[in-house]
């Protein structure tokens, strides 16, 4: 072999170390990592990392903290103020077009009503009495026979349906 390519006694105890190491307590070793990682990412927010400067003064500074607390207070009093209007107008325009909605219906019986004529008893009588130009129901010629049926095959000799033969086919035997 070429002693260039050759690696350092240091590298390679420390390399055997290594590999020794985690094939003896690779898992453990492992879930050790993983709890750590999750225990430190729930401590996060009561460790305070990544909090800014100004956060803090904020908290310790009652004025500042106080007219935010204000502003919010009124902002919120605003957006309310904002919804309820939109609400009332949104009930106004419900109640309208309810209001729009039965005026239609009104009209339409009454247009309705105003259709239909009204007979009075003695106009009927009239009208039973003179001879009609249509015939009655009952005597209308009719399409088809009375005793027509659809599955009798009652249409003639192309429409005729006969059940098939029961038993076992006949074969010659």
């Amino acid at each position: 072999m070429d002693p260039r390519n050759e690696e350092p006694a240091v590298i390679r105890g420390a390399s055997d170390a290594v590999s020794e190491l985690l094939a003896r307590f690779g898992w453990p070793l492992l879930l050790f990592c993983a709890l750590l990682y999750f225990t430190v990412r729930r401590a996060a927010p009561w460790l305070r990392w990544g909090r800014s400067s100004s956060s803090s003064t904020s908290i310790s500074n009652p004025d500042l903290l106080m007219n935010m607390h204000s502003a919010m207070e009124r902002s919120r009093i605003r957006m309310q103020q904002e919804l309820d209007a939109r609400a009332a107008e949104h009930q106004a325009r419900v109640k309208q077009l309810e209001e729009e909605r039965q005026k239609q219906k009104m009209e339409s019986w009454e247009r309705g009503r105003s259709l239909r004529p009204r007979r009075d008893p003695q106009s009927q009588q009239e009208d039973n009495s003179t001879p009609s130009t249509s015939l009655p129901r009952t005597e209308r010629q009719r399409l088809r026979d009375n005793n027509y049926s659809p599955l009798s095959g009652g249409g003639g000799p192309t429409c005729l349906w006969r059940p098939g033969r029961r038993g076992p086919a006949s074969g010659g035997g």
